[in-house]
């Protein structure tokens, strides 16, 4: 056998070795370990910095709020949320947020659109949760008051 064939057999082998494990482990349902967290939000009043002094929204219009973290019925944390004003028709914003709670603070990044449901990359994170990666569900209620219905869910890999 020649050398040249022989590099061949042997990349074909890893390939093969390779995918094998692969597959191996998706069959199995391994993959990166995920942790769930969920909390309940008191969602506190918009506020709206509009460029134009017409009124209405613009393009570049910011929208910040705040809103109180809970766990049942005790506070857990906060978070921030600041989102610019980037298409009129259909409404959409591009949106930071920072979750502060005890042992640390998530941030993520979404495109605002009217509610009731968004999904947010977990762009990162300090304390417990430094280098967190990861998407947040923010699922709204209609209702700024009701703690139950307005929720969180963190599912971080890693």
């Amino acid at each position: 056998m020649t050398k040249s064939a022989k590099i061949g057999l042997l990349i074909a082998a890893v390939t093969i070795a390779a995918t094998v494990f692969a597959t191996a482990g998706l069959a199995n349902g391994s993959g990166p370990r995920t942790t769930t967290i969920v909390y309940h939000l008191k969602f506190s009043p918009l506020t709206v910095i509009h460029l134009s002094p017409n009124g209405g929204y613009s393009r570049g219009d910011e929208i910040v709020s705040w809103d109180d973290l809970y766990k049942g019925t005790k506070k857990a944390g906060r978070d921030a949320n600041a989102c610019v004003i980037t298409n009129l028709s259909p409404l959409q914003a591009e949106c930071t947020i920072t979750f502060v709670v005890a042992d640390g603070t998530i941030t993520a990044q979404y495109m605002g659109a009217p509610p009731p449901h968004k999904i947010a990359a977990v762009t990162g994170g300090t304390g417990r949760y430094l280098g967190a990666r990861g998407q947040v569900v923010i699922v709204e209620s209609g209702s700024d008051t009701n703690v139950k219905g307005n929720t969180a869910t963190f599912t971080l890999l890693g």
